[in-house]
């Protein structure tokens, strides 16, 4: 009996073994970590470049928006200026009375001699509200201003060291840049007019650098500062021979007493009225009202109080006095009368 193991048939194929000469196997491209990491950053720099284009892009067009916008005509809401220009324009009362507030006053102030009735208790405080005295450095009782034309020292309230203000001298009649005895008459810096109505005249005593002149048919005399203000002095009837403060109540009845600032200059007496920009003078006849009032026009400010003050205390009637005017006896006091 044949062996078993020669029944196996013979075959011509060869025995397959592993072939260890040919080529050796590697892992895909894609799976190696050198690759990942090339892949990824292409990536990136992929999405960065798209971002930008994009960005760029929104840009341009959202710039190209604006512009448009800004270049489109708007639609009105209201009609053009020009329009408005030819409609006449219509002012409340207040708001005339709030900003031509300076005008009005040296209106209202002129009104005392022709129609006393229309000024009001109000209208005295608007007065006072607006029109301001100016500054006094050194405060003597003259403003810096007044300084300039009497040739004192605005910050020495005593320029001729005398012991006494310079305000103070001045209305007393003495010079307050002169020591001793000098009048203010005498000085240079002042000058008297005197008026040649055909009845009822004065003389008066004003800056030498100011401008008067007088109105006969009126009896008025005008003196004009350099910077504009006017003080204005008018010859009235006194047909009810009233003294000056009663009559100025009898046509201001709402105004107080006590408001007012009593004035004695020897012929003549009278008041100041609360706004302090005008005066009434009585003489011991009291046929006569010598109304004195300060223009400011448009200004605000009270340059010349004191001078105003002067011109009204040293007033003579030359019908009553033609001497040089009487000089009060100098005390401490700084304030004026």
């Amino acid at each position: 009996m044949p062996d078993q193991q020669n029944l196996t048939p013979p075959s011509n194929k060869p025995a397959l073994s592993p072939d260890i000469s040919g080529e050796v196997y590697v892992m895909p491209e894609k799976f190696r970590p050198e690759a990942a990491k090339s892949g990824s950053l292409g990536l990136i720099i992929a999405l960065v470049i798209l971002f930008g284009v994009i960005a760029v892009s929104a840009g341009y067009f959202g710039y190209d928006y604006y512009v448009k916008s800004k270049v489109q005509p708007q639609p009105q809401s209201q009609p053009p200026v020009i329009e408005l220009l030819e409609t006449p324009l219509i002012i409340p009362e207040e708001v005339l009375s709030t900003e031509v507030m300076p005008e009005a006053t040296s209106t209202a102030v002129e009104s005392v001699a022709t129609s006393p009735a229309v000024i009001s208790t109000e209208e005295t405080a608007e007065a006072v509200a607006v029109i301001t005295i100016s500054l006094d450095t050194d405060n003597d009782n003259l403003t810096d201003v007044e300084e300039i034309i009497f040739g004192t020292l605005p910050t020495n309230p005593d320029t001729d060291n005398d012991g006494y203000h310079d305000g103070t001298e001045l209305m007393n009649g003495y010079d307050p840049a002169k020591s001793g005895n000098a009048m203010i008459f005498d000085s240079p810096f002042i000058t008297s007019f005197t008026s040649d109505f055909n009845s009822d005249n004065f003389r008066l005593y004003y800056p030498k650098e100011w401008q008067i002149a007088q109105i006969k048919d009126s009896k008025q005399a005008l003196i004009t500062a350099g910077t504009g203000e006017v003080i204005k002095l008018t010859v009235k009837d006194n047909q009810a021979k009233q003294a000056a403060m009663a009559w100025y109540l009898e046509n201001h009845p709402q105004v107080s007493v006590s408001s007012l600032r009593l004035v004695d200059y020897g012929d003549l007496s009278g008041i100041f009225a609360p706004d302090g920009l005008t005066a009434y003078l009585t003489g011991s006849d009291k046929n006569k009202l010598y109304v004195f009032e300060y223009l400011s026009g448009r200004g605000s400010e009270f340059r010349y109080p004191n001078i105003f003050s002067f011109i009204i205390k040293f007033f003579k009637l030359t019908a009553t006095s033609l001497s040089e005017p009487t000089v009060n006896t100098l005390d401490t006091a700084t304030t004026t009368n």
